[in-house]
């Protein structure tokens, strides 16, 4: 093995033992009261029955693709926490090496090993490790996804791309807000890239759309047949949520205040009473009728989060004045620096390579889907890998200028 491959896995055998390390130094009582996603108990149903099922009926309130690959641990290793943590851990460490072969691939591997480095010991991905809910797999399936799609670019062909296509359906089966970058963004940006080589890239951006329908079609089809309506990713309203958040303040969503101003709202009264099977079209009707009685304040809303709120360096208050206290500083302390510096990195690059467009286009797709309906910063999470790389490019940059105008000595 190379010095560099022995650092690669020093660095990523350091990645999982912190955070394995940390979640075994907190763990919650039982792992039910940790479930507040409900993603462990769903796996649970997928490992015993096969199916996925909550309280004994079937489900589609989350994506499958993280419920299926805990449940196959639980049928294996049995179902609990430690079990989780083990295999958010193991998530983690594939969502760095991914992490690291992007930026090796873009930017060279000096730049690569700084970011996995940072990423390493970034708090937000710590902390999540230690958590039953899917926000390292977001990671992991997201770097997954677009080091397929980046490295289909410098090596195209027809394997290269059903590859792309199929790490991108796995992504969007986690979380279906990454559809509009995965089947809005990625086929026209093939044809771009490749347009030198118009009929391969017409027939590569066809085998990458067909091998994507070919593996998320039947999380459609199975939603069909069992719920009798068309379920593009989960039943959890995101018209609800739509709603909501133009009724709630930003600032108030997930105290006590949310939920006085929703109860006194008599439109999402009236909604939530009535049937459950028309609720996401009801809300949906009332939120659309809302934005068209003021469009400029949802513009103005949804511009503030896309640009204020989405990147803002530190969480608000909403846990124990002490466990706060520490995690604005670390905080503070890791994005204070990190999200400036990823900024001016995607500046300095000036969208070199080509290939890099990939993660311009992702870090937007899916800031601009969460600025349409509502931003917190754990939403956040899977763009920050590509901000952590940003960052250290901006660092190297930089340095290359001092070091060229002073001199090396």
């Amino acid at each position: 093995m190379t010095r560099a491959g022995w650092w690669l896995t020093a660095l990523l055998l350091w990645a999982f033992c912190l955070r394995l390390g940390y979640g075994l130094a907190r763990p919650p009582q039982t792992l039910r009261d940790a479930d507040v996603d409900h993603y462990a108990a769903i796996a649970g149903s997928f490992s015993e029955t096969g199916t996925l099922m909550l309280d004994g009926k079937p489900t589609a309130m989350r994506e499958p693709a993280y419920p299926v690959y805990l449940g196959a641990l639980f049928k294996v290793f049995g179902r609990s926490y430690p079990v989780v943590l083990a295999g958010n851990c193991l998530l983690a460490v594939l969502a760095l090496l991914f992490l690291f072969l992007v930026g090796r691939d873009l930017f060279g591997p000096e730049t690569a090993f700084l970011a996995l480095a940072v990423g390493t010991v970034y708090p937000a991905f710590v902390f999540y490790a230690a958590e039953p809910v899917r926000e390292t797999a977001l990671l992991a399936v997201s770097a997954l996804g677009l080091w397929a799609l980046v490295r289909a670019l410098g090596r195209p062909g027809g394997a290269a791309f059903a590859g792309a296509g199929a790490a991108q359906a796995l992504a969007c089966l986690t979380t279906t807000v990454f559809l509009p970058f995965s089947l809005g963004l990625a086929p026209p940006l093939i044809l771009l890239l490749c347009r030198d080589r118009l009929r391969d890239a017409l027939r590569w951006t066809a085998i990458y759309v067909g091998v994507f329908a070919l593996l998320y079609c039947p999380w459609l089809i199975r939603n069909q047949l069992v719920f009798h309506r068309f379920i593009p990713g989960t039943s959890i309203s995101a018209s609800a949520i739509l709603y909501s958040y133009l009724i709630v303040p930003q600032e108030l969503g997930g105290t006590p205040q949310e939920a006085a101003l929703l109860v006194a709202d008599p439109v999402y009264r009236a909604i939530s009473l009535g049937d459950p099977d028309r609720r996401d079209a009801l809300f949906a009707r009332a939120a659309a009728e809302r934005i068209r009685r003021n469009p400029w304040s949802y513009a103005r809303l949804a511009t503030w989060r896309l640009f204020i709120d989405q990147w803002r360096f530190c969480p608000r208050p909403r846990t124990d004045p002490g466990t706060h206290r520490l995690r604005w500083w670390l905080s503070l302390l890791s994005n204070g620096w990190i999200i400036p510096l990823g900024f001016l990195g995607l500046l300095l690059s000036r969208g070199r390579p080509a290939r890099a467009s990939v993660l311009y286009l992702f870090v937007l797709a899916v800031s601009l889907v969460y600025s349409a309906i509502l931003t917190m910063l754990r939403y956040r999470t899977p763009l920050m890998p590509w901000m952590i790389l940003y960052a250290c490019l901006a660092l190297r940059l930089l340095w290359s200028r001092r070091t060229s105008v002073l001199g090396p000595g």
